[in-house]
């Protein structure tokens, strides 16, 4: 693989992991936000949720053709593997990962299976996938390719704001204080 290829590769990659955690961070404070019907805060978890799966779906792609966190693997097996080890995480932990969140992309989120329909519920249940496991992998490999970046490609990587999600707490009150007037906050 040329380096042009590669650090196009790493950046659409450190691209999705940025967006994943960020993606996370927000899930996780809006969890458990009292919604009333089908409104905003529902709306935005819902969505969320989806992006989420797509973007970790695209981090753990084994096929030979998808840039993934495997081809990177297969191209700096040892350096990325000696770097993971610095944030407590195997390339064994993920793919254990990648083996029970691929039924979910293969059958629900890259194209309807027919047999997906039926036990949709179930291909989840079977995964038994939790947010802090695809926050743990995303934020090790987020560190690690940003850790190796400056020795394969020269400069530092790229960076984006963390998110705390402070910002929704804010918002949902306000929200529930115009829906619901008069209503007591939590």
């Amino acid at each position: 693989m040329t380096k042009a290829k590669m650090k196009a590769g790493v950046d659409r990659l450190l691209t999705d992991l940025y967006w994943l955690r960020t993606e996370l961070t927000a899930v996780r404070r809006l969890a458990g936000k009292d919604h009333i019907g089908l409104d905003f805060f529902k709306v935005v978890h819902t969505a969320l949720l989806a992006d989420v799966q797509h973007r970790l779906g695209r981090v753990l792609d084994r096929h030979r053709d998808a840039f993934s966190f495997w081809a990177i693997h297969r191209e700096k097996g040892a350096e990325v593997e000696q770097a993971l080890s610095g944030y407590s995480l195997t390339v064994t932990t993920i793919s254990h990962l990648a083996n029970r969140f691929n039924p979910i992309r293969d059958k629900i989120l890259a194209h309807t299976d027919k047999r997906g329909t039926l036990d949709r519920d179930q291909l989840y249940k079977s995964a038994n996938i939790k947010g802090v496991e695809i926050h743990t992998v995303a934020d090790a490999l987020w560190n690690t390719l940003r850790d190796l970046y400056p020795a394969w490609f020269g400069k530092a990587a790229p960076r984006g704001d963390e998110y705390s999600g402070d910002d929704i707490e804010e918002i949902h009150r306000k929200y529930m204080s115009w829906r619901c007037p008069g209503a007591q906050a939590p």
